[in-house]
């Protein structure tokens, strides 16, 4: 049997490592995961479920929750895609609007995805690095002449916000598609999202999940907004039941408690802020971010895989990327306070 060359030549995505989540004393910080509980709305959810449901085929288009989010986001519900997961429209835009051979632009450092699934296509995935402030190259993004460009803003796993006024301006200077996604987006204290222009401009698709402010990672909902013609495209190639009817039941509920939804923001972002403090004060460098997680440069003299190593030693787990640019700091999502109180004084007693 032959294996496409490009299949044999991929590099697998590699995500943080799962401990034992039995286990009580391990505090996991290491996936960008939302250290607070999903709406209890969700939880009423899952008591009212219907049996009977489950021995049939969920709802195709996941309609009721294409509405919800719709409703939240002041779109057209014939403007959203519901999917498994982020990762599962990410794939779904590659296939659907990109060739074998043509080329994906993104920066570097970035989510990984796009790369492993631009190469399952067999799409050519190009990096632009950031500068050293880990700033996007929009003219070097413009320069590589590519067919897409897939952005993470905020960026991962670097916090770093792009302003709307610069997306406005690559999309006004680029022919090709432009893919925000905006999975940190809940977490920004400046309104910077781009849904609003995706009727403005015919090659724009945002990104959202419910993973980060809604607390859902383990449901795998993610969504997209575009112009009603991109919508349409996606839905002819997508999986005909994409998205399971325990994760729409429950993705609704979380989506129509907008109440809830901005109460753990906030707290995240009081969270965040405590843990760029205590870094500091321990002579960490922080980079600001805008996100629910820290990339930071330890004290001089540090050797950041051995600070994540011993932290793992007293079943702390954070994120180290051994890659350009990342080879000398460590990703910390941010946990619970007392999470964090547990993880700087592990920090004091290693350094």
């Amino acid at each position: 049997m032959k294996i496409k060359d490009y299949i044999e030549e991929l590099e697998a995505y590699i995500p943080g490592f799962q401990p034992d989540l039995n286990d009580p004393e391990v505090i996991k910080l290491n996936a960008n995961e939302n250290a607070f509980l999903p709406s209890p709305k969700v939880f009423e959810a899952l008591k009212n479920l219907e049996p009977n449901k489950l021995r049939l085929y969920p709802e195709a288009r996941s309609q009721e929750l294409r509405d919800a989010i719709a409703k939240v986001y002041n779109v057209n519900s014939n403007e959203v895609l519901c999917g498994n997961g982020s990762d599962e429209i990410i794939a779904l835009i590659i296939k659907t609007f990109l060739a074998e051979g043509e080329k994906l632009a993104t920066p570097y450092p970035t989510y990984t995805v796009y790369h492993s699934a631009a190469s399952m296509e067999g799409v050519k995935c190009v990096f632009v690095k950031t500068d050293n402030e880990f700033k996007i190259d929009i003219p070097g993004l413009l320069k590589e002449k590519s067919e897409a460009i897939f952005m993470v803003n905020p960026n991962a796993p670097t916090g770093v916000l792009l302003s709307r006024e610069e997306i406005k301006m690559l999309l006004d200077k680029y022919d090709g598609l432009l893919v925000i996604d905006e999975a940190y987006m809940g977490f920004c204290t400046e309104d910077a999202t781009m849904i609003k222009y995706i009727n403005e401009y015919d090659n724009l698709i945002v990104l959202r999940t419910m993973s980060k402010s809604y607390s859902l990672c383990g449901a795998r909902v993610g969504y997209c907004f575009a112009c009603e013609k991109l919508i349409a495209y996606l839905d002819k190639c997508r999986d005909s039941y994409n998205l399971n009817y325990i994760s729409q039941i429950i993705a609704c509920a979380a989506v129509k408690d907008e109440i809830y939804h901005k109460e753990t923001v906030k707290k995240v972002i009081e969270n965040r802020e405590y843990l760029s403090k205590e870094l500091i004060n321990l002579g960490f460098e922080v980079v600001p971010s805008q996100t629910n997680f820290l990339l930071c440069i330890p004290p001089k003299g540090r050797v950041a895989s051995e600070i994540m190593k011993e932290l793992t030693k007293v079943k702390i787990y954070i994120r180290y990327f051994n890659s350009e640019m990342l080879d000398d700091k460590l990703r910390i999502s941010v946990g619970k306070r007392e999470e964090i109180d547990r993880l700087i004084k592990a920090i004091k007693t290693i350094l």
